[in-house]
């Protein structure tokens, strides 16, 4: 069967969606997978980031909820159109698509990712957004909070010095100067802080089919997934479908 086949086979939007921590390739699979089903892909990531730089930019303490969730329900973020599996990122006229990636940034978009107050300024933004043509969509709290109905919920993990090393990897390539074992221990914080965070923790959704990417490339796991789809497709949405996570 075509790969753009898998999105005509409903009249509803096809949702879906990817979590699981940095480093497992969810954001790479995604922009993957949604190039070979002709699906928009939706980097939920790239949200709590943009609204961090801004945040940043304007000194705004990052305890002030109120002002952190203006600027979530104001920002005027635009997503460019996947290509060659990359995407720009703007708000406004300002490509911040490298700005939103800094190590410092990221050692700040936790403030933003707990905030129950712009947490849900821009989980209404995705579900406006992703309502109108569906998409492949990533994130931490997809399966569990954003689209908890979709049928299609995966969760992607791998070894955390593998995933570490990927991040080590990226931020050379970005011409960042980096030393592995830090970039190991501020992953492993940064699993513990998602995990743990009281609003919309980082979690396999009850009905996720659970991925191991340690061994897989990113076609690979692109491959598993697409065949995946096929399965859950004939019996799903059955109200009698026996619910409980899965792992493949």
């Amino acid at each position: 069967m075509p790969t753009s086949s898998l999105r005509t086979q409903s009249a509803t939007p096809m949702i879906i969606a990817m979590d699981g921590p940095a480093g497992s390739g969810k954001s790479t699979t995604a922009r993957c997978l949604a190039e070979r089903l002709k699906l928009p892909y939706l980097d939920t990531g790239a949200m709590y980031r943009s609204v961090t730089l801004v945040a940043m930019e304007q000194k705004v303490p990052f305890t002030d909820q109120k002002k952190l969730a203006r600027i979530a329900a104001e920002l005027p973020l635009r997503f460019g159109a996947l290509k060659d599996g990359k995407q720009k990122v703007w708000i406004g006229e300002r490509d911040v698509t490298a700005d939103i990636r800094t190590p410092e940034l990221t050692a700040n978009v936790h403030h933003a990712a707990s905030s129950p107050a712009v947490r849900k300024e821009l989980v209404n933004l995705q579900r406006r957004v992703a309502q109108i043509d569906g998409g492949v969509i990533e994130g931490r709290d997809i399966g569990t909070v954003v689209f908890p109905k979709t049928p299609y919920k995966f969760y992607l993990d791998a070894d955390v010095r593998l995933r570490a090393r990927r991040r080590y990897n990226e931020l050379l390539a970005a011409g960042v100067k980096a030393d592995y074992e830090a970039v190991l221990k501020d992953q492993k914080i940064r699993d513990h802080r998602d995990s743990t965070r009281k609003v919309a923790p980082l979690k396999p959704a009850k009905d996720a089919i659970l991925l191991d990417t340690t061994e897989l490339t990113i076609p690979a796991t692109a491959d598993k997934i697409q065949d995946l789809i096929l399965k859950i497709r004939p019996r799903r949405p059955a109200k009698s479908a026996k619910k409980g996570r899965r792992s493949a």
